[in-house]
């Protein structure tokens, strides 16, 4: 029988690792795992100079709960076996420097969503497909079952996956993303299958439309709507007829006439806009997240009659609760809550236009989980990540690349989708991107973090992003942070963070920014090369000429060069004070791409590509190859003391995977 914690402490606060230990009769380091890995719910107090942690009783009691360990006494399932054999592996891996998963011998489990038990029988999760070269986290299936739709980040364009074959169409031409014309997100299929309704981003206008295409090879996509006063517009879902679209365009929830472009708003939002929101089978109601405060980022659940007529709360309570999900019968809204310390799927039923009862879990530890919606028979499907966008820490020799120590995974609250790391001048702190589950993204899923390298100790910083253009790119005086890409009104700009407080500022006219060696003023990339601006006025001071194919043209840590790759797919080096240019490097073809970086001493520059890196001395001498080889390696930084690096290490990979008869039955 499972152990359950000694309750004579309820509704009491627990004051350090070790109380907390001794109330869920664990040592301390079981209990610091849980919370790093298994959502503990363990708060802290922030100090000046570290941070003390708590922990409320009853917290812990309802976490105990929703975990729901297996019976101690009974023999291991299969599929638990497999896991304990895999929490063995990924054990030996941090131990033995991550070696066997970047060479490709071994796979990183990620964790496995835990299927409650119901009344309705065995609950099983079953997977449709998987891939190693295919991010799709953001696509949604047909009805049927035959395909997948998601957005091909090679050309922008939108493409779809047949499940039973693995065959990969191409629905659209009109990404090119290497002109830089747009790219398609969010699309959603009719529920007859033969339609996909999508939003299409321009960069020219900066804004978004509603694009339809047929699911056919060689279908014509059409414009069918624009918000002239708002940059946002995603369709949420289609009526069960097809002839409808859910729309959010800004802050405005409504219906669009797939057939005239007409659309009709039902509710408009001064503030607490909504998130994430869907149509009732039916279409009489629309359900949708607000947040519970101007100032907090947690959710309730709301819904409202599609005339407008009514609209009243579904889920109210302290947690974050959102995205919710009408199910196939209309009888229930699926929705994610961390109510229990970790992320899980819940139900509640709906009748009469109110939620009927108190909600209950359907799936533990969800997080991972990105809703995509309903097959015929009533299965749940969702994605899961199966690649890697890893944050690795190690030692290197800079002459030749050996590695002196790791390379290490940099443990993160936030899991391993990490990437685009920058040291501050200082070298005590790194900052980079994180992307949150998407279905309890507050704002947008990427975050910037900024880490603690002694303590390890992490903080959010700035608001939530769509996309980013960029990594964090720290002021020289490191008290600011730059950032470029899509908050979430969906106008791409750059802001400035600052790191003390999180407060965020915009920096004018100012794409792929890179501060100056001046801390009043950045480099913005513009179509003919670089502009020097004012942080505050936007003013233009000083132009750098070339003919660039790529946003990434970093200058040196001295301001006197930068590196560009030419249409040629040549890196050269521009010595910013005027003169020629001087050729570094060829690259081979279209995926033989470097994100350059440099030594802090401005006399090398680091490329990687092909799991690689070459060293190249900018005041001449031989490029070198060096020791260094990291399977799926992306980016370097490294530390100011030329000695330590951080790597971004990426692997594409995604499965959908379906959950049935997990419901009870009513």
């Amino acid at each position: 029988m499972a152990e359950t914690p000694v309750n004579d402490r309820v509704g009491t606060k627990l004051d350090s690792w070790k109380e907390i230990a001794l109330y869920l009769q664990r040592d301390v380091s079981t209990v610091r795992r849980w919370e790093k890995y298994e959502g503990l719910p363990v708060r802290r107090h922030e100090h000046r100079s570290r941070s003390s942690v708590y922990a409320i009783a009853e917290e812990l009691d309802a976490w105990r709960a929703a975990r729901q360990p297996e019976q101690e006494a009974a023999a291991a399932p299969p599929i638990a076996k497999r896991l304990t054999i895999a929490a063995a592996v990924a054990v030996a891996l941090l131990g033995s420097g991550w070696t066997l998963w970047r060479r490709g011998a071994l796979h990183w489990p990620y964790p496995l969503v835990e299927a409650a038990e119901t009344s309705s029988g065995k609950t099983v999760s079953r997977q449709l497909w998987a891939s190693k070269t295919s991010n799709l986290l953001a696509g949604e299936p047909s009805a049927d079952g035959r395909l997948a739709v998601f957005t091909d980040w090679s050309t922008g364009d939108l493409a779809a996956i047949e499940l039973a074959t693995g065959k990969q169409l191409r629905l659209t031409r009109e990404g090119e993303a290497s002109k830089g014309a747009g790219f398609a997100q969010s699309p959603v299929i009719a529920p007859d299958g033969q339609l996909v309704a999508y939003s299409w981003y321009s960069r020219k206008a900066e804004g978004y439309e509603l694009h339809v295409v047929g699911t056919a090879e060689g279908s014509v996509p059409r414009a069918l709507y624009r918000n002239a006063d708002s940059p946002l517009v995603f369709a949420a879902g289609w009526s069960r007829d097809g002839k409808q679209l859910l729309v959010k365009t800004g802050k405005v929830i409504g219906l669009l006439s797939v057939e005239r472009g007409e659309f009709r708003a039902v509710r408009s939002f001064s503030d607490r806009e909504p998130g994430k929101i869907s149509l009732s089978p039916d279409g009489r109601y629309i359900a949708y997240d607000s947040p519970q405060s101007a100032e907090g980022a947690e959710r309730d659940i709301f819904f409202i009659a599609s005339d407008g007529s009514r609209e009243v709360p579904l889920v109210r309570h302290p947690a974050h609760d959102t995205a919710p999900v009408w199910t196939p019968d209309g009888k229930r809204v699926l929705f994610f809550s961390d109510r229990n310390g970790s992320i899980g799927l819940w139900s509640v039923t709906v009748g009469a236009g109110a939620a009927q009862g108190t909600p209950s879990l359907v799936h533990a530890n969800a997080g991972q989980m990105t809703p995509l919606g309903f097959d015929p028979k009533g299965g749940f499907q969702y994605a899961l990540p199966g690649g890697a966008d890893d944050l690795l820490m190690a030692e290197m020799d800079m002459e030749t690349g050996r590695l002196l120590s790791g390379p290490a995974p940099a443990v993160s609250r936030y899991g391993r989708p990490t990437y685009r790391p920058y040291w501050s001048p200082d070298g005590h702190h790194l900052a980079y991107a994180v992307r949150t589950p998407s279905a309890m993204a507050r704002g947008g899923s990427l975050r910037i973090v900024v880490r603690d390298v002694e303590t390890g100790r992490e903080r959010e910083i700035g608001p939530g992003f769509r996309t980013l253009g960029d990594g964090p790119r720290w002021r020289p005086d490191g008290k600011t942070l730059l950032v470029f890409g899509l908050p979430a009104d969906g106008r791409a700009r750059t802001l400035q963070l600052d790191v003390a407080d999180g407060s965020a500022s915009t920096v004018p006219e100012c794409p792929f920014p890179q501060w100056s060696t001046a801390t009043d003023a950045v480099w913005c990339v513009e179509k003919s090369g670089l502009i020097r601006r004012q942080t505050d006025s936007g003013a233009g001071k000083e132009r750098v000429q070339f003919e660039r194919t790529s946003a990434n043209a970093p200058v040196s840590p001295d301001g006197r060069w930068l590196v560009f790759r030419n249409q040629a797919r040549m890196l050269n080096l521009v010595p910013i004070a005027g003169g020629p240019q001087r050729q570094l490097l060829q690259l081979d073809d279209t995926n033989d791409y470097c994100l350059a970086s440099w030594t802090p001493d401005s006399r090398n520059l680091l490329c990687p590509k092909n799991g690689q890196v070459w060293r190249i001395p900018i005041e001449g001498g031989d490029v070198r190859k060096l020791a260094i080889s990291i399977k799926g390696l992306r980016e370097l930084s490294v530390h100011p003391d030329g000695k330590r690096v951080a790597i971004w290490a990426q692997e594409p990979g995604a499965e959908i995977w379906v959950l049935e008869n997990f419901l009870p039955r009513m």
